[in-house]
């Protein structure tokens, strides 16, 4: 069985090829938004199996 990555709220990541950032989580429906603000809803099964994480890199 597989179960849901552990998503922290505002990190980046990649769904069908489309950069998301996590908002929150209700009621088993995850939200993200997109590069234009626009709200993505995905289920449950959607994140387990193809959310992939990006790893964003900062100067200092």
């Amino acid at each position: 069985m597989l179960s849901i990555p552990l998503l922290r709220r505002n990190q980046l990541y990649c769904f069908r090829g489309e950069q998301l950032r996590y908002c929150r989580e209700n009621n088993q429906t995850f939200i993200f938004t997109d590069s234009k603000h626009r709200h993505k809803q995905l289920t449950q099964s959607q994140v387990e199996l193809e959310i992939i994480e990006i790893v964003e890199f900062c100067e200092n």
